[in-house]
C-alpha cells in the first residue's frame, strides 16, 4: 500500500514537473519578440502601449526653426511628448533656419524640459544659421553651446565639436547611448559632407559601449539622402548593424524603413524620421516615438502622425516591434484610439 502511495505520488510529481517546464518554456517563447498574427501580447490599444511601458523617449527632426508657439503640429508633438513623460527627445536636424524667425532656438532656452532634455543633431540650416551658408561645414556647432549641450557632463564630444555620444539614464537601470553625428546636405561632395573624423568617433564610441539588454544604442546624421548607412566602410557598418537599436537619418522630410541585405528582419531599425511640420508629398507630418516594453524584452516604434489624434496605436510601416535579441516584427492594429 505504502508502494503504491508512492509510486502515485512520484507520478503526479513528473507530471507537475512536466507542467512546470511546459510553461517555462513557453514563457521563453515569449520573453523575446512576443508578436503573434501582428499583434503584442495582451496589447489591443494604445492605452495598453503606455500602461505597459517602462518609459518613452521620441525622435523628432526638420521643424525648420518654429517651435510649439508657433505652429500647430509642434504644439501637438510637445503636448504628446510631455503628456506620455518621454525622458528625452532626440533631434535628427535642421531644427534652425537661415530665414523665419527660429522660435524654436528661444523655445528650447527657456522651456526647462527642453533645455535639459533635448538632444540635437546640427546639419546644414544649423550651418546656415550660424554661418555663410549651408556648406559651411560645422558651423551649426554653435547651436550646442546656445542651448548649453555642451556643459551636460553625460556627453562627450568629437575633436571636431560636431558629433558627440550622450549616455542618458532611464528608469530601472536603463542607458539610451546617442550618437549624434555631422552628415549635412552640404557640401555637395559627400566626402566633404560626411568626414572620416565624424565615422571615426562613431567607431571609438561604438567599441566603448559594453552592451547589454539594458543598453538602447540609437544612432543618427541628418544625411543628404536620407539614410547613410551606406556611406561607411564594411567593417563599420558589419559593428553597427550588430551593435545599435535604431539608425536615423532625415533630410528627405519623408517617413519610411530602409533594410540592408541580410538584414530584413533582424538588426537595427533603419528609419528616416520624416518631418514634424513638413512631411514631403506622400508622407505625414509626425515623429518616432520609441516605448520600451520590458515584459516583452523589446521596444514598440512608433511613428506618430500629428496631424491625427496622437493616441493611435500603428501598424507597419508606420511601427514596428524590435526584440532586445535584435528581431524585427511588423505589427498590424485596426485604428483604435
Amino acid at each position: 500500500m505504502n508502494k503504491t502511495k508512492k509510486l502515485s505520488f512520484q507520478v503526479k510529481f513528473y507530471i507537475l514537473l512536466t507542467i512546470i517546464i511546459i510553461h517555462l518554456l513557453f514563457s521563453l517563447n515569449f520573453s523575446e519578440g512576443d508578436v503573434i498574427n501582428g499583434k503584442l501580447r495582451n496589447v489591443e490599444n494604445y492605452k495598453d502601449i503606455e500602461n505597459q511601458s517602462i518609459f518613452n523617449f521620441s525622435i523628432l527632426s526638420d521643424n525648420h526653426g518654429q517651435s510649439p508657439y508657433e505652429n500647430i503640429y509642434m504644439a501637438k508633438a510637445n503636448y504628446h511628448i510631455r503628456k506620455s513623460n518621454d525622458i528625452c527627445i532626440l533631434g535628427m536636424g535642421d531644427h534652425l533656419t537661415k530665414t523665419g524667425t527660429n522660435d524654436f532656438l528661444f523655445f528650447v532656452c527657456n522651456d526647462p524640459f527642453w533645455k535639459e532634455n533635448f538632444y540635437p543633431t546640427i546639419s546644414d540650416n544649423e550651418n546656415a544659421f550660424y554661418g555663410q551658408g549651408q556648406d559651411d561645414w560645422g558651423a551649426g556647432k554653435a547651436f550646442f553651446d546656445a542651448v548649453d549641450l555642451t556643459n551636460r557632463k553625460n556627453i562627450t564630444f568629437s575633436k571636431e565639436g560636431v558629433d558627440y555620444y550622450a549616455v542618458i539614464n532611464a528608469p530601472k537601470g536603463y542607458k539610451i547611448h546617442f550618437i549624434s553625428l555631422h552628415f549635412p546636405d552640404q557640401p555637395a561632395d559627400t566626402r566633404l559632407a560626411f568626414r572620416e573624423s565624424s565615422k571615426s568617433f562613431l567607431r571609438q564610441s561604438l567599441i566603448s559601449i559594453n552592451k547589454t539588454n539594458r543598453d538602447i544604442i540609437v544612432i543618427g546624421a541628418h544625411s543628404r539622402f536620407g539614410s547613410w548607412i551606406n556611406e561607411v566602410n564594411p567593417e563599420l557598418s558589419r559593428m553597427i548593424m550588430s551593435k545599435a537599436d535604431l539608425v536615423l537619418g532625415a533630410s528627405t522630410h519623408y517617413y519610411e524603413r530602409f533594410t540592408l541585405d541580410g538584414y530584413e528582419n533582424k538588426g537595427p531599425l533603419l528609419l528616416n524620421t520624416g518631418s514634424v511640420i513638413y512631411p514631403r508629398f506622400g508622407s505625414q507630418p509626425g515623429f518616432i516615438q520609441v516605448h520600451v516594453m520590458e515584459q516583452h524584452r523589446g521596444l514598440y516604434i512608433n511613428y506618430v502622425d500629428v496631424s491625427k489624434p496622437t493616441t493611435i496605436i500603428r501598424s507597419s510601416p508606420f511601427a514596428y516591434f524590435r526584440s532586445f535579441s535584435g528581431e524585427i516584427f511588423d505589427v498590424y492594429y485596426p485604428t483604435i484610439l
